[in-house]
């Protein structure tokens, strides 16, 4: 029999499954149980806060609320880097855990996944899901260089909001810091990337909201300042008991009502529940869909070497997924290499015997340095090239992002691989250059 809730539940479903529903998580959405009582990260972690004895003496100290625990320690120690560091430490304790509520949202088709804390909880359970999930996070104090691709179902993408561990100063703790991050999101400075504000601006986009705090009164200048009001479908949103309690939820749910704003279903479930009965709706309404691994290149399929700065990686894995797609068998230095290899040694054996075409990924991190192994990596590859005959192409440049080319790359021609049909393009220059090799080879023969 159906409950009057399984339509609502399909009808997300279908957002969804179209990419068109954007999740939204708030600081509930990851709990952890240390004892008998099942509490969320920024909550335990407030409370380990507040028992620093400085604070003994501050009165009406919110010993949950982790912005106002945060701000009375800045003001009792005013370098703001020890705070950080404590939240940093304290985060790296949960590294590789999740939770039943991630990995049933892990297993739906979420592309885009926006959250307000700096925990892996859903990065491991979309790892754990056969998926590779990218991390990016902004910065309010500074802006990122490096690129953000576009998100699919198997290359999920989670944005850090406010913050992210690995830029401790980017993490917004502080009621201070609130502030400062509200006023450089709604000047736009630094800039959201792209990709994001392209997503939250398209009128079909929806959104799945969980545990984001819709009873604080800056939310609606960040949905606002996210130009999030104005589109056409309902979105969905979780909240806690005491929402649905106070006063305050009515004046709320009749703000998100007005034509001007956004429509948003307001519901009290339990997150896990929730999550599962989501989960169990959308193989009702697409009972075929499942998780194939990705079907692996023909042995005769030209293989690639990528070379790259470091901290493209994320850049550069995406890539090799999309290549791989497209027939090429690609070669990476961190999936074939064995701890105690000789890198120098092995780099030159794979340049000249193991691989057939090389392809630089430039990008403003790439083209911003002045040593780097790849620049090892290049010199050997064009020396290569010079011993093929005329018209042989081993060497393809690609730009990634905007930046300048490599000075060694001038006399080539770069593709750029910022949209698909970038990716065809270098997928058919290379795939083109293989079918004259083997005909050539096989005439040779003959």
């Amino acid at each position: 029999m159906q409950t009057a809730d399984e339509p609502r539940l399909r009808a997300l479903s279908r957002r969804i499954q179209a990419g068109n529903c954007v999740l939204a998580l708030g600081p509930g959405a990851s709990t952890y149980r240390p004892d008998s009582r099942e509490a969320p990260l920024t909550v335990l972690l407030a409370e380990e806060l507040s028992a620093d004895p400085r604070l003994s003496s501050v009165p009406g100290l919110n010993c949950e609320d982790l912005r106002h625990v945060a701000q009375a320690l800045l003001e009792k120690e005013p370098d703001s880097s020890l705070l950080q560091d404590q939240v940093v430490e304290f985060y790296k304790r949960f590294s590789g855990r999740t939770t039943e509520f991630h990995e049933n949202i892990a297993a739906l088709p979420f592309r885009l996944c926006i959250t307000t804390t700096p925990d892996d909880f859903l990065y491991t359970a979309f790892t754990q899901a056969g998926k590779s999930p990218t991390r990016h996070f902004y910065n309010f104090r500074r802006s990122h260089a490096l690129p953000i691709l576009e998100a699919s179902v198997q290359r999920p993408l989670i944005y850090h909001l406010y913050g992210y561990s690995s830029e401790p100063d980017s993490l917004v703790l502080t009621e201070n810091d609130l502030i400062d991050f509200l006023v450089r999101v709604v000047r736009n400075e630094p800039p959201l990337p792209p990709f994001i504000r392209a997503m939250l601006c398209k009128a079909e986009t929806t959104c799945l909201f969980v545990d984001l705090g819709f009873k604080n009164w800056y939310l609606r200048v960040l949905l606002q300042a996210l130009q999030l009001y104005g589109h056409s479908d309902m979105s969905v949103a979780l909240e806690q008991p005491e929402f649905f309690a106070q006063s305050l939820q009515h004046q709320t749910t009749v703000y998100f009502s007005g034509p001007k704003t956004m429509s948003i279903h307001f519901r009290q479930d339990s997150l896990a529940e929730f999550a599962t009965n989501l989960r169990t709706a959308y193989a009702t309404v697409y009972p075929e869909t499942g998780q194939t691994a990705p079907q692996q290149p023909p042995s005769s399929a030209p293989c690639v070497f990528l070379s790259y700065a470091s901290e493209d990686r994320p850049v550069v894995d995406h890539l090799a997924e999309r290549l791989e797609f497209r027939g090429l068998a690609v070669w990476q230095d961190h999936k074939r290499l064995r701890a105690g290899d000789n890198w120098e040694r092995a780099l030159m054996y794979v340049l000249n015997k193991q691989v057939d075409y090389v392809v630089v990924v430039q990008t403003p991190a790439m083209t911003g340095r002045v040593e780097g192994v790849f620049y090892t990596e290049i010199a050997e590859a064009l020396k290569r090239q010079k011993n093929m005959r005329a018209g042989a192409r081993f060497v393809f440049p690609v730009q990634h992002g905007i930046g300048t080319v490599l000075p060694e790359l001038n006399e080539l021609h770069s593709i750029s691989v910022d949209t698909e049909e970038g990716v065809d393009r270098l997928a058919l220059s290379i795939n083109e250059d293989w079918q004259r090799r083997t005909m050539s080879a096989a005439g040779a023969s003959s």
